[in-house]
């Protein structure tokens, strides 16, 4: 039980205890920081109180925090919890960096009440006037089956993370979406995808010479066999497909001017054809070293000299082609 009065759970609050089944928690608290709910395998229940702990109700299942305004490292890996209950007031959250990775392949659908900065569409969580999708469950009423998923049309944006490790092959994004957080799809069992050109933005990190494989919008899909991007787009992100391993085939635009940092690394089975008007290509957007690099790559006679000799001497025993006339 946590006392009235209290505001913040703390970092590490409640971490790695085994044995805990439920949590009580006070109105009072308004914020959840960052590792304090992580590793409690057990936990089946979070259940609010208004004065006493007496009052609170436990309903298995059931994460239900209406004071809350602000989560961090969110969603938590609750294997208990089969729902997410938050009330009008939540204005923050920060989605786990691990989220959806080697530890935690459930995602428990969200209920919010109305009338706050988030909302609830079948189990997503959405912002901005349902414009932004921030996280989607793993089972959703508007998957027509088990393995498909169509984002809504009006979605505009799409957080980081909303999808990582979601279930689902197949996915529609609608020419509404502008916007792709940093691995907003990573490690889903995709068998193939298509980005509309109407995406202006793609997130990404560029703060050194080494694109971190995980943030990539599509990285560790390693069951996609083909992607297309569509007309429109100019750039494609650092390691955008990276640890696709079962690429074979990318579709790119005319429009593609730049290629960033491990786009393509670790696509061993990929062989790509870049349009002319791209001349803009990071030394290791194909792989380096010990990566694997894809397994051939035909570039434009627009391409320089100094841009090519850098490509191959990070493409670790890929084929390189520069194309005449």
């Amino acid at each position: 039980v946590v006392p009235n009065g209290v505001r913040v759970l703390e970092e590490g609050a409640f971490a790695h205890n085994n044995e805990l089944k439920a949590i009580v928690i006070p109105n009072s608290l308004k914020r959840i920081l960052k590792g304090a709910l992580s590793g409690l395998p057990k936990l089946e229940a979070v259940a609010t109180y208004d004065s006493s702990p007496s009052d609170a109700k436990v309903e298995p299942g059931v994460f239900w925090a209406p004071s809350l305004e602000g989560v961090e490292d969110w969603p938590w890996a609750l294997d208990g919890v089969e729902e997410y209950r938050f009330g009008s007031s939540l204005e923050d959250v920060a989605i786990s960096e691990a989220q959806g990775g080697l530890f935690q392949t459930k995602r428990p659908a969200v209920t919010v009440a109305e009338g706050g900065t988030f909302s609830s569409l079948d189990g997503m969580l959405m912002g901005e006037g349902g414009k932004r999708l921030v996280y989607c469950p793993n089972e959703n009423k508007l998957s027509p089956s088990a393995s498909d998923f169509s984002i809504p049309e009006g979605v505009e944006e799409i957080s980081e993370g909303a999808f990582k490790a979601a279930p689902f092959s197949e996915i529609a994004i609608p020419p509404t979406v502008r916007k792709i957080g940093k691995s907003a799809f990573a490690r889903m069992p995709l068998q193939s995808v298509s980005v509309p050109g109407t995406v202006e933005q793609f997130d990404e990190s560029r703060e050194s010479d080494w694109a971190d494989g995980s943030q990539g919008i599509f990285a560790f899909c390693d069951a996609m066999q083909s992607a297309s991007l569509g007309e429109g787009t100019t750039r494609i992100p650092d390691a955008m497909f990276y640890g696709c391993s079962g690429l074979l085939e990318c579709s790119l635009p005319s429009t593609l001017k730049s290629i960033g940092n491990y786009s393509f690394g670790n696509c061993r089975n990929l062989e790509l054809v870049v349009p002319d008007a791209c001349t803009d290509i990071h030394p290791k957007a194909f792989g380096s070293g010990i990566l694997s690099s894809v397994r051939s790559v035909s570039l434009s006679e627009r391409v320089s000299e100094e841009t090519l000799a850098a490509v191959c001497s990070n493409a670790n025993g890929a084929l390189v082609m520069k194309r005449d006339g």
